[in-house]
């Protein structure tokens, strides 16, 4: 049995929760003063250490002072280096690293990529729930021929690096990680550690059921789209297994059509404005800043999910080239 938590990843995120338990963790915001914008060339260092982890060239700074480049026209030039690529991985391996329950003998480094791949390539950033490919350790793609590929997801790392008792803690960490929902786990009391803790039972019983059996975030109805995968994160071909589920309000089969329900939802556009901010900013969006929120969201959505225009969009805002 577990209690609802929400991150503040703002709108979207915040209005598919009516009910329950539900604790809402806000992010400090900014101060209420107006942060004062430091100049193009300050802007630029920042930028640049952030991109690449490296300072401008001199002609990066002679480029932008001359104007014979715009700040946005730096982004682009950084955002095309191998530098940002290198960066752009290291931050994936952070995301997807390796767990307890990690065997030791599977290539971790997939899905990190995967999603590399995506951003560099200036692919639709939904590709990372939905793709159709893998990518090896040179960097060349390949067809997926072990498992109906959902990118990321169906990686046997993603797939093993959380998995509990009915694949709760992997439904859990999905949650947290694409839809910006926390679910905290319950102590039972003593007279209870005993009690049938299987999905049958809990789904039924109304004290555990609005964790469990929501259609918008019911850890055991997301979990079912996962039952053809064993605790290896390997895809039996041959499956019998009911992998139905219910996630966000929309229904299908296995973590294939799962994907194409996240990568279709409002939560996976929040997620992943806050996924880029925080690697630009150091934190989450805050709750006073849902108007920047919208405004990065759009530009998310009118780029046809270019994770490129969205960083872009940050490192060239008002906020970023602030002190």
């Amino acid at each position: 049995m577990r209690r609802l938590k929400r991150t503040a990843l703002l709108v979207g995120a915040l209005s598919v929760v009516t009910g329950g338990i539900i604790i809402y963790q806000t992010q400090a915001g900014p101060d209420a003063t107006e942060p004062e914008r430091i100049s193009d060339v300050e802007c630029l260092r920042k930028m640049s250490l952030d991109l690449t982890y490296q300072g401008p060239t001199e002609q990066d700074v002679a480029d932008l002072e001359s104007g014979a480049a715009t700040l946005a026209d730096m982004a682009d030039r950084y955002m095309a280096g191998d530098e940002f690529a290198a960066v752009v991985f290291d931050w994936y391996r952070q995301q997807f690293p390796q767990t307890e329950t990690s065997p030791t003998d599977i290539d971790y480094e997939e899905p990190s990529r995967i999603a590399q791949y995506v951003v560099v390539g200036d692919r639709d950033y939904r590709e990372v729930l939905t793709g159709d490919y893998t990518v090896g350790g040179q960097g060349d793609t390949g067809t997926v021929t072990d498992r109906p590929p959902a990118g990321v997801l169906t990686t046997q790392h993603y797939m093993s690096a959380y998995t509990g008792s009915f694949r709760r803690n992997w439904a859990g960490h999905f949650l947290k990680e694409w839809a910006g929902i926390l679910l905290e786990p319950v102590t039972l009391p003593p007279e209870d550690e005993a009690r049938d803790l299987s999905p049958d039972s809990l789904l039924t019983d109304p004290a555990c059921s609005f964790c469990h059996a929501n259609e918008t975030f019911g850890v055991d109805f997301l979990a079912a789209f996962s039952q053809c995968y064993d605790e290896q994160g390997v895809y039996t071909p041959d499956c019998t297994e009911d992998n139905s589920g219910t996630f966000l309000l929309e229904s299908g089969a296995g973590i294939q059509e799962l994907g194409q329900i996240v990568a279709a939802s409002n939560e996976f556009k929040s997620t992943t404005v806050n996924l880029f901010y925080k690697r630009l900013f150091g934190r989450l969006l805050a709750v006073q800043e849902a108007e920047f929120y919208s405004q990065a969201a759009r530009e998310l959505s009118d780029s046809g999910y270019s994770a490129k225009a969205l960083i872009r969009f940050l490192v060239t805002s008002d906020q970023y080239c602030s002190n």
